[in-house]
């Protein structure tokens, strides 16, 4: 994931012990996101690890758009069969 681009919409937060969501998400790049959640967790007397709130911003986002960090599909196709003859197909 890159941390240094914004994702659709921002990078958006939902702390569900306190039902917090920071506002003007559109304001904060990753990491000022981080301390938002750092500073927002040590206010309400909550594990507040910049780490901990790091691994979980990423998580959240990546729940949320699960089309951008889907894996390229690795289905295979059979290949068309071809004829003797590669002019004519017969």
């Amino acid at each position: 994931m890159n941390r240094d681009a914004f994702p659709p919409d921002g990078w958006q937060f939902y702390e569900p012990r306190t039902e917090w969501a920071p506002q003007n998400v559109l304001n904060y790049g990753f990491y000022d996101m981080v301390n938002l959640i750092v500073q927002h967790r040590s206010a309400n007397r909550l594990p507040a690890s910049p780490e901990q709130a790091a691994a979980d911003l990423e998580a959240y986002t990546r729940a949320r758009l699960p089309q951008l960090f889907a894996t390229p599909s690795t289905t295979t196709y059979a290949q068309p069969r071809v004829s003797g003859c590669r002019t004519c197909g017969r």
